[in-house]
Formats: structure tokens, sequence, C-alpha cells
């Protein structure tokens, strides 16, 4: 997927573009909004967007713009599916590309147990947050297309639920520790979560443990640099001559060029 810093850059670079060369141009809309380096822009209808195209694109001679515009009434700006009222109002639902075919996280999948929480909520939340209309629908949907993934309807309506936002009290801001560990299971990653929890409370109280879990191996077993075969010692080693004829050895010492 790139540097991590791919986005920020890239955001600090078309930010520059919008400061300086774009300024005039984008001035004209009716609105500009920016995501990373997509662009959503409603201008008037009589605007020469090939012309407008050109000079978005003259703008840096490293960046290569794309035209989408509106097609029967209908527009997608990312994940967002956009139709035109007739009143000029715009009706927000979620878009899903044509090669989408419905696959998350398998709930058999060997992954933490707060992961496949994470993913219904993150999932929902982005539904309310969107759909102007037929959310409804759409968690409908979503409750569907996770239990084509394994997900039991139990688990799914119980973290569709919205979450209430309990008022923050004023404290001292804790430091936080960050620890990734890799994960052995769910009954271990809790096991662990709490004893490290109960362990750092009582020793470092201003301390504020987020703890998370990779399915990747932290650590290589091979720690150290890999040896070529020249360097093996205590190895059984066969030379071949040019006439043909053969001879196998054993050596304690490394299997040295030179030696042979």
């Amino acid at each position: 997927m790139g540097s991590s810093l791919g986005p920020l850059l890239a955001d600090c670079f078309m930010s520059s573009l919008e400061n300086n060369p774009l300024s005039p141009t984008i001035d004209d809309f009716q609105l500009y909004k920016r995501y990373i380096d997509d662009t959503f822009i409603i201008c008037d209808e009589n605007c020469d967007l090939k012309n407008l195209l050109q000079i978005f694109n003259n703008a840096h001679p490293n960046i290569d713009f794309t035209l989408e515009t509106e097609s029967d009434e209908m527009f997608h700006f990312l994940d967002v599916h956009l139709t035109r009222n007739v009143n000029n109002s715009l009706k927000r639902s979620i878009y899903k590309k044509p090669t989408w075919n419905g696959q998350f996280i398998n709930f058999q999948s060997f992954v933490p147990l707060s992961r496949k929480r994470n993913l219904i909520y993150t999932l929902s939340s982005r539904i309310r947050k969107i759909c102007s209309e037929e959310m409804i629908e759409e968690l409908r949907n979503l409750r569907k297309t996770l239990m084509e993934n394994r997900f039991s309807p139990r688990f799914i309506d119980k973290n569709l639920k919205c979450k209430k936002t309990s008022e923050q009290v004023q404290s001292v801001p804790k430091k936080i520790l960050l620890l990734n560990l890799e994960f052995k299971g769910d009954i271990e990653a809790e096991i662990l979560r709490k004893r490290l929890s109960k362990s750092l409370r009582k020793t470092y109280f201003a301390a504020s443990l987020r703890l998370t879990f990779s399915c990747k191996k932290l650590f290589s077993q091979n720690a150290k640099d890999k040896l070529s075969h020249w360097a093996t010692s205590t190895c059984i080693y066969q030379f071949t001559s040019s006439c043909g004829a053969e001879y196998i050895g054993r050596t304690m010492r490394r299997l040295e060029k030179t030696r042979l």
C-alpha cells in the first residue's frame, strides 16, 4: 500500500497547489471539497469542464487529474452515492463498486474478537453518518452480508446498537503506552490484557495501556544473518574435478573455496 507518509505528503502537496496556482479557479466554484487527492466540485452549468481539467493538470507536471461528471442526476464521491433531487437537494447513500462481492473478515478467521466487533461498529457508523434516507434498509443489507460471512445474528445485533457517548470528566491526561503483541487466541489475549492493565495501574497509574495484537510474527526466528554455503561448517561435501572424478569429504571447519 505504500509508505504511511504517502497520504500526508499528498495532502501537503495538494494544499500548496490550492493556495497558489489553483486559488483563483477554486474561488469561482460554488463548492470545493477535497480528500487527499480526490476533489468534489460544484460549479456553474456553463463552466467549460475540459478547460477546467486542463487548468488543474497544468498546475504541476507530476499530477494527472481525471474527470467524472453527474449522470442521470447521480454521482459518487469516494464511498458516498449522491442523488440530486428535484429541489436540488442531495440524497446520500452508500456507494459500492461494481467489483464489490460482500466479502469481509470471516467470523471463523483467526483474528482478535475486537477486530470483528470493530468491523460491525465501523460499518454501521458509516451508514448512520452517510445515509440521509434508507438507513434502515442499509443496516439490514449489512446484517445480511455479515451473516454470509458467518457472523451470528446475536453477535451482529449486539454490536449494531449505537454506543452511548458518556460525558467526559476533565482529569489529568495520562500518558498512552502502546504495546503490540503477537495474537495467540482470544482467551490468551483477554487474560494478557487484564494482567497487564492491572500491573500497570499498580506501578504506573499515570499511564493508559493501549494493547493491540497482530496476526503476523513480530520477531524473526532467524535473528542472525544467513550465512552463505561456503561459510557452512560441520558438513559433508562433494567435489567433482574437471575429468569427471568425484570426491566426497567431511569437514568440521568452514567450507571455503580456497580450501577446495
